[in-house]
């Protein structure tokens, strides 16, 4: 279960980790500490639908010097990889598919990281958010397919600077504006 590698990555801060097992069931938050590398090695990140619902799948929160690759996050769950005010993190080779909310989301300050490489499928609300106060990102040879989403804060790629007070939060406070609603260059 994600539970025991949350326990088994606590006491391994700072090392390269290998997941060997085909599918681990979703029963808490994946939280990846800073200083790791964790590869998932197609492993399927799967719910129990006995289990109660996890919002967030994997987590990195105020982290630095992370690695989170080859998973693949199966239906259903509210966002796949979620990413608050951290910096130095590879987000690379993961498939988050059937979110209800987006795949991959990156809000608040962060700096100095990658997406690369992850394939974005049928997300209800898009596949990849960056909001907020972030530099020096590198976003390439990703595939987002057939997302849900018909406004525009729903596209695939959404770019963005919505001041947020809670980064827990994002849908409660960002305003899904219409172009045709923007009247000054650039918009405040």
């Amino acid at each position: 279960t994600v539970s025991e590698l949350n326990a088994f990555l606590s006491g391994h801060r700072g090392e390269r980790v290998e997941i060997r097992v085909p599918f681990l069931v979703v029963d808490e938050t994946l939280y990846v500490p800073s200083e790791t590398i964790v590869h998932g090695n197609g492993v399927h990140l799967v719910r129990d639908w006995n289990l109660p619902e996890v919002e967030r799948v994997i987590l990195l929160d105020h982290v630095q010097h992370v690695v989170v690759s080859g998973f693949i996050v199966e239906p259903v769950f509210g966002f796949g990889i979620y990413v608050k005010e951290s910096s130095h993190f590879v987000l690379e080779e993961n498939r988050i598919c059937e979110m209800e909310r987006k795949g991959i989301t990156v809000v608040g300050k962060n700096s100095c990281f990658a997406i690369r490489g992850n394939i974005l499928e049928r997300n209800n609300d898009g596949g990849i958010l960056i909001n907020g106060n972030s530099e020096n990102g590198l976003i390439e040879n990703n595939r987002i397919l057939d997302t849900n989403g018909a406004g525009n804060f729903s596209a695939g790629m959404v770019l963005g600077s919505v001041p947020l007070t809670d980064l827990d939060a994002v849908y409660e406070v960002v305003p899904d504006l219409l172009l045709d609603e923007v009247l000054e260059s650039p918009h405040n």
